[in-house]
């Protein structure tokens, strides 16, 4: 018998427009904080908040919505 697979979901990666908005939303030093609470280093967040990322997975998506919870705490 074999074992089941997991299939794994391929995240949509976040418009252009939508990302450069979160930058600017986010308050200074976000970066730093995204990079504690995900645990990727500063090089990935950066860069998936710059919108330099070519292939969307779900490390990037993970630093999006990290970002969004961010400034949703912020504006609290």
């Amino acid at each position: 018998m074999e074992a089941p697979t997991k299939k794994h979901r391929r995240s949509k990666p976040a418009s252009a427009a939508d990302i450069a908005a979160i930058k600017r939303a986010l308050p200074f030093g976000a970066i730093s904080l995204i990079m504690e609470r995900t645990g990727f280093e500063w090089q990935i967040c950066q860069r998936t908040l710059a919108g330099k990322i070519r292939i969307w997975d779900m490390r990037h998506s993970a630093i999006i919505k990290e970002a969004t919870a961010i400034i949703k705490e912020v504006a609290i």
